[in-house]
């Protein structure tokens, strides 16, 4: 049923966009809505159509960063999730993401910041510890690395086998 929702809200948002191209949040809605269908390339072209109208709109640069992420394109999400913060450097998530985009393009150095951040928006955000252990571990900073990885243990998160070599 929800996909059902979810697959008429994107034929009206595609149909909104042939009435007037130049709205840049019809085309962020329609790429999240493709986005929840799981059609990830009409996604991308819907949140790049809506950042060819408005460069500076940080929710689709976050989508599309996120959704390049999850397709495997660290590289790729950096330029997008670097905007997203630029254009809201107080959302978590978005601090969060960016971190986890470094991290996974082979910049731990880069991601600490990042993920620290995330933490002092949102201490709850208990992830950003998994994540943390993982880029103070790639550095060297073993004890950096175990201190994070028991705030993460501690809030009932599972490590990575990498994690469990630590002390």
């Amino acid at each position: 049923a929800k996909m059902d929702r979810i697959a008429e809200a994107s034929m009206h948002l595609d149909q909104a966009s042939r009435i007037d191209g130049n709205l840049p949040h019809v085309y962020t809605s329609l790429g999240a809505a493709f986005s929840g269908l799981g059609r990830n390339d009409e996604a991308a072209e819907a949140f790049l159509a809506a950042l060819q109208r408005d460069p500076g709109d940080a929710i689709a640069h976050y989508n599309l960063g996120t959704l390049r992420l999850m397709m495997g394109d660290p590289g790729g999400s950096i330029p997008h999730l670097e905007s997203a913060r630029d254009l809201n450097p107080t959302e978590p998530d978005g601090r969060f993401q960016l971190g986890l985009a470094y991290l996974r393009a082979g910049r731990p150095r880069d991601a600490i910041p990042e993920l620290s951040k995330a933490l002092e928006l949102s201490p709850d955000l208990a992830a950003a510890h998994v994540q943390l252990a993982l880029a103070h571990l790639r550095l060297g900073m073993r004890h950096e690395a175990a201190v994070e990885a028991e705030l993460a243990a501690r809030a009932g998160l599972p490590l990575p086998a990498e994690l469990n070599q630590l002390p």
